[in-house]
């Protein structure tokens, strides 16, 4: 578990690529700044080339939370990694796909496993 992140996240590897999991609603302020700062010292320190973040579980998403995602995604190509997300449902689908996040600046993937094999 990363510190300060919600109980109900998780990062973990997966064949060698960082697999973030959002908490299962993330729309609450001070949760979405504990998980950016968990999720971007993380990425600091580690350094990942290949990120996935996987939407498997998560059914509320607000709009703050995907700026903590945009964030990532600048870090990871700053230094030559790539992110990707995956296991989107369609109204999590639908908010990246209105503020044209999707497919201009993210690949989405069906599923997790999907997402590691698309590197």
């Amino acid at each position: 578990m990363v510190k300060n992140a919600p109980a109900d996240s998780s990062i973990r590897y997966i064949d060698g690529v960082m697999v973030f999991e959002p908490p299962n609603e993330l729309f609450d302020r001070l949760e979405i700044a504990n998980i950016s700062d968990a999720w971007l010292n993380t990425i600091e320190e580690d350094r990942p080339t290949r990120v996935v973040v996987s939407f498997d579980r998560v059914t509320f998403f607000g709009s703050e939370a995907i700026g903590v995602v945009l964030r990532m995604s600048k870090r990871i190509r700053d230094y030559g990694g790539d992110i990707r997300l995956c296991s989107m449902g369609k109204e999590i689908r639908e908010i990246f796909e209105v503020c044209q996040l999707v497919p201009t600046l993210f690949e989405v993937s069906d599923s997790t496993a999907d997402a590691i094999a698309s590197f």
